[in-house]
């Protein structure tokens, strides 16, 4: 026992440094005063469905196995159809050492704007998770791959495409009801130039959180949170509650404050084979007219194979 709980303090340190590292060696923010765009990464609606799509350490939350994916609609304001998807799955491993575990696994998000703009992101994805006390863990991981961006021409012009390195880090506590991460996203802070604008890939921090309240057998209530800053010079903060009943249903409502609401509706823990399935459809409104939100439509699949239910696993939403 001793020696396990030296190994911990060893392995607390080492990621405590790791995060840090990644945090300031990177260097400062780069600040272009006469940049024409920022980007950031797609704000899924869903995202307490899939943690690890802005937080790597998510990843090996649920089981040894996980298989998830996506895919976000809508009309831009530009009157040209906007699509945004995505896929991932992640591979648990050390499982046999009790308390410790780390996964590996694949993480794609790209978009379609119109006939002529896309992109896609591609990632490499690492998490270890180690066990604290009374059942409580601590999960550290990080990603790190490419940006591609594209612009389809003419064939006097040709196509414009560019890639660019990028990387997320992030930490997470955790137990099978509750979970609270802080994650730094689009660390290399990079830009890429597509045209004649710069577009920068703005470094920026999201705090989440979540909470599992049982009402009873076959009612249980699940509020979340999810803040971004900074989000175009401003805190973007969502607000939200899932409710599970029948140990099978879900409905969810949610806010992303003075922009959307959003009402979905899901199917949890529908077992096939080895594993469970779970799934949402979610329906994103403006909260007032204006010529730059419009209605979206949000679907999200995942497949989650473990031959039974584990101690350290969270609880999936």
């Amino acid at each position: 026992m001793p020696v396990y709980h030296c190994y911990i303090k060893h392995v607390k340190i080492f990621l405590r440094y790791l995060f840090l590292s990644i945090l300031f060696i990177w260097g400062p923010i780069i600040t272009v005063k006469l940049v024409a765009q920022i980007s950031y990464p797609f704000q899924y609606y869903q995202f307490y469905r899939n943690i690890s799509l802005y937080n790597p350490a998510g990843s090996g939350l649920t089981a040894p196995l996980e298989l998830q994916a996506g895919n976000h609609s809508y009309i831009s304001y530009l009157n040209a159809q906007y699509s945004c998807f995505n896929a991932n799955m992640r591979f648990g491993m050390g499982r046999s050492n009790p308390g410790i575990f780390s996964t590996v696994g694949l993480r794609f998000t790209g978009y379609n704007e119109g006939k002529y703009i896309s992109g896609n992101r591609l990632y490499a994805v690492y998490s270890f998770h180690a066990r604290l006390k009374n059942r409580c863990y601590f999960a550290g991981g990080i990603d790190l791959g490419f940006i591609h961006s594209r612009i389809e021409g003419t064939p006097s012009t040709g196509d414009l495409s560019e890639y660019v390195i990028d990387g997320n880090a992030g930490i997470i506590f955790y137990n099978d009801r509750f979970h609270a991460g802080l994650s730094v996203n689009q660390l290399a802070n990079n830009f890429i130039k597509p045209l004649q604008e710069i577009i920068i890939l703005y470094r920026h921090a999201v705090l989440s959180a979540s909470n599992r309240f049982t009402i009873s057998e076959n009612f249980q209530v699940s509020p979340f949170t999810r803040l971004c800053y900074p989000y175009f010079d401003k805190l973007r903060i969502e607000l939200g509650t899932n409710v599970l009943f029948l140990k099978r249903y879900n409905v969810s409502v949610s806010y992303r404050f003075k922009e959307m609401g959003s009402v979905g509706i899901g199917i949890h823990h529908i077992k096939v084979g080895n594993g469970h399935i779970n799934a949402g459809l979610t329906y994103n409104t403006p909260i007032r007219s204006n010529v730059i939100y419009t209605s979206t439509v949000e679907i999200s699949l995942g497949y989650f194979i473990s031959k039974k239910q584990k101690e350290g696993y969270f609880f999936t939403l």
